[in-house]
């Protein structure tokens, strides 16, 4: 019995297991857009909806030397400053083509920054790491300025305490001191001393530039139940949201981490919500949600949305990864996006993406885009991420990342790098083959691409490679190729089920149009 297969959409995204999906979803992916447009040309501006690659790369130069923490733009000029862990404080021009270093904070680390009245404050710095250094202000001879947390520009604070936070890939730490604006005009951050999570702000005022003066800056605003180190902070409505975490071992689950909603003027929070996992990294707020990330540093990651009360809506769930940095999420449109890892269908350093930025189309699950580091199984990582350049047709990121040597920040361009689609596991529950696999193109076939297709059975028991799609196999003119069973080198026959692998590693774009159609023939003894 002859059976044809077709593969109409994939804006439904990644699906929850190897062998169950909805339609339109797709086992795995690495670096494919179907938000996009099929070309890079300046006057394809629709939503593609294609298996469509998409390329960075590095921009960054031999100042980038430690893990970027930071990555920051402001309404005050139209740079883009990044902050890394050894304290570095770097500025790119609006085309991110020139590298300038601003200087280095006092003590060579940072732990957090963010952009505040006319100022860039980052935070723990100094030999203890225990304060907090200010670049600005931006709009009048901006200057690197040390020590204005414990120094008397805000009011000669308590000494901030630099507790390890738990540790992922390359010995890279959590932020322990991470910031956020708040819709008071507040800057608010975290803290832990004493095995209590706390609280700070700084807040300022005008007089002769914006936000130059103290205007009443405040140790310990908020008390934390001991044991919970905050990791992130976020406002909803005219609260902030704290996520905060007892655990800070690499292998134990020392508790269950937490939301603390606090209106900023009670004395103490005024709600707890507990997460079940051991680790609440990251936050963030978008078109009236609170969403947030959970998780473990065995690799496991939950992406939640806040839903009221004392409840949590689990959106997604991967088996691998940690959760990620508070400075490594992101959201535009309706499409909310964090740094990860993988390992399968490859090793990166990459971008998650859930919905798109229309919520026109289904919100699925997508991995965006890969840094340009080496990673193997081992190591690779995002740290920071951020929407810079304005491209409403295609939102272009800066990914910082790391592979435990090098340190890039990468921007969207036109040079692609190795890429995946995993169809769906086709179930047949039977002996089969496999006699056609109808792919369209966007492009016709041209120099510098390469398409590998391959028929994966059984449980990935078994592969068979087709013969690579390029200009010197197929004709410069084509746009549609039928693989027969001839053009893949080994059998086309499983007993039970299969997908089809498609792997790019050519630098020129290659997008495939839907449908695909898979032809098989169904065996009717059930015996090859």
């Amino acid at each position: 019995m002859k059976k044809t297969i077709t593969i109409n959409s994939i804006f439904e995204g990644q699906q929850p297991s190897f062998h169950f999906g909805q339609a339109g979803q797709f086992l795995s992916s690495l670096a494919i857009d179907p938000d996009v447009p099929v070309t890079d040309g300046a006057s394809d501006i629709k939503t593609g909806g294609a298996i469509r690659p998409v390329g960075y790369s590095e921009f960054s130069g031999p100042e980038v030397n430690a893990a970027p923490v930071a990555i920051i733009t402001t309404p005050k000029n139209t740079l883009t400053y990044v902050v890394l862990t050894n304290g570095k404080l770097i500025s790119y021009d609006s085309s991110l083509g020139s590298e300038t270093l601003i200087g280095t904070v006092t003590g060579n680390t940072a732990s957090g920054a963010e952009y505040y009245n006319n100022y860039i404050y980052i935070l723990g710095t100094g030999a203890s790491a225990d304060d907090v250094t200010r670049y600005g202000p931006l709009t009048n001879s901006p200057s690197l300025t040390n020590g204005v947390w414990k120094g008397a520009t805000l009011g000669t604070q308590t000494a901030l305490t630099n507790t390890t936070y738990p540790t992922t890939r390359h010995s890279f730490k959590y932020p322990n001191h991470w910031p956020h604006v708040h819709v008071d005009n507040k800057l608010y951050f975290c803290d832990f001393k004493n095995g209590q999570g706390m609280i700070h702000f700084i807040k300022t005022s005008k007089t002769t530039d914006e936000g130059d003066t103290n205007d009443g800056s405040t140790y310990n605003a908020l008390d934390l139940p001991f044991g919970y180190m905050p990791f992130d902070i976020e406002s909803f409505d005219n609260f902030i949201v704290i996520a905060a975490s007892q655990t800070s071992s690499t292998s134990v689950n020392q508790g269950h981490s937490a939301l603390f909603f606090w209106d900023t003027t009670s004395p103490s929070f005024t709600r707890k919500v507990p997460i079940s996992e051991p680790l609440t990294t990251a936050l963030s707020y978008q078109n009236g949600s609170l969403y947030g990330w959970s998780g473990s540093l065995g690799g496991g990651v939950r992406f939640w949305r806040y839903a009221g009360g004392n409840s949590i809506q689990t959106l997604k769930y991967i088996e691998e990864g940690m959760p990620p940095f508070a400075g490594a999420v992101e959201n535009y449109g309706n499409r909310v996006l964090w740094g990860a890892f993988t390992t399968y269908p490859d090793s990166s350093a990459s971008v998650f993406a859930y919905g798109s930025k229309s919520d026109l189309f289904p919100r699925g699950l997508h991995n965006i885009a890969r840094s340009t580091v080496t990673a193997t199984s081992s190591n690779g990582l995002v740290t920071a991420l951020k929407n810079v350049q304005q491209n409403g047709t295609f939102p272009k990121y800066v990914i910082g990342a790391t592979d435990g040597t090098n340190y890039n920040l990468d921007k969207q361009g036109t040079t692609y790098q190795t890429t995946f689609y995993r169809s769906p596991v086709f179930n047949i529950g039977s002996s089969f083959q496999v006699q056609n696999v109808s792919l369209r193109f966007a492009q016709a076939i041209g120099a510098n691409m390469t398409l590998v297709p391959k028929l994966v059975f059984d449980n990935e028991s078994t592969v068979s490679t087709g013969t690579t799609i390029n200009s010197t196999n197929y004709s410069s003119s084509q746009r549609f190729i039928p693989l027969t069973s001839t053009n893949f080198d080994t059998g086309v026959s499983g007993k039970n089920n299969f997908y089809l692998e498609l792997k790019w590693s050519g630098t020129a774009l290659l997008s495939v149009i839907l449908p695909i159609e898979i032809e098989i023939e169904v065996l009717e003894n059930n015996n090859l």
